[in-house]
């Protein structure tokens, strides 16, 4: 089996094959020519990855690159991920590599035939999941990485095995799960995200108007989901009177809510409105409001 070093012979852009972690290989006049940065954390990479600290020298290697965008640190990087046994992480790398590489005219077809190797000894380790996200710009991660954003319908690289998965989303709950990628089977992920909500029901006398965040949602009594954060909660009598609330929700809080603009309400109004609220949340389904929305 072919193996790889770091690309660390560059006199010609040629990628210099050894056993990965050996140390052969002349110096690169390429890394010479990194700006001060770039060059200090090439050479804190370079010794982590001899010493076989891959997790290290990768993030060295990332910074390198995200200071100079030299596509030939993508390499190294990958060569780090392949040694933390991500296998598909490396794939995507490699193949960003040649795509940079080329673009910056760097790559030499030597260097795409050596890459196009690495490739195909990675992908025995690597399956093609197919992801049905909702919503469907959802972002999935794999054993914390977060996996490429990519168009419907949606096909990611998975190394083959068990893994965490998450798939997050701004304004749902994150769902969290193990699941198993194998060779040869259909690996397909359905995940359907619920939307965050708190649910509030509100209640005063029947002739007045109830606002939520400025809008005219009912009058008397009302249901709905809203957005968890910050609320302003208003109920105005027929004759102008206001009462203001200002609430702050957090997702599955559930509230329940008086407003009386008019203190002139008898007393058994009050008991009404708080045995209504009971049943309307006590009983699933026992009492149709008069409005009910989401916001």
């Amino acid at each position: 089996m072919m193996a790889f070093c770091l690309l660390f012979n560059m006199a010609s852009t040629r990628l210099v094959q050894a056993e990965a972690g050996s140390g052969e290989g002349q110096v690169s006049d390429w890394a010479s020519q990194l700006g001060e940065e770039a060059k200090k954390d090439y050479w804190k990479g370079r010794k982590l990855y001899e010493e076989n600290e891959m997790e290290l020298a990768f993030k060295a290697f990332a910074s390198a690159y995200e200071s100079s965008r030299d596509p030939r640190l993508i390499w190294n990087m990958a060569l780090c991920a392949r040694g933390m046994r991500h296998f598909a992480h490396a794939k995507r790398l490699v193949k960003e590599y040649v795509k940079d590489a080329r673009s910056q005219n760097v790559l030499s077809p030597q260097d795409e035939a050596t890459a196009d190797a690495f490739v195909k000894a990675v992908s025995g380790r690597v399956v093609t999941a197919g992801f049905s996200l909702a919503p469907k710009d959802a972002v999935v991660l794999i054993d914390g990485e977060v996996l490429p954003p990519v168009p419907e319908p949606a096909s990611r690289d998975v190394d083959v095995g068990s893994h965490h998965v998450e798939v997050q989303a701004k304004g749902f709950r994150t769902q969290a799960f193990r699941q198993s990628f194998e060779l040869g089977k259909p690996n397909q992920v359905d995940v359907s995200l619920e939307p965050e909500g708190a649910p509030v029901f509100m209640y005063t006398a029947s002739g007045n108007s109830i606002h939520v965040d400025g809008r005219t949602v009912g009058t008397g009594a009302w249901s709905g989901t809203l957005t968890p954060g910050s609320h302003v909660l208003e109920v105005r009598d027929p004759v102008g009177n206001l009462e203001r609330r200002e609430v702050y929700l957090q997702d599955r809080e559930k509230r329940i809510l008086e407003l009386w603009p008019s203190r002139s309400v008898a007393p058994w109004v009050w008991a009404m409105g708080a045995f209504v609220v009971g049943l309307a949340f006590g009983s699933a389904g026992a009492l149709i409001l008069e409005n009910q929305g989401v916001l």
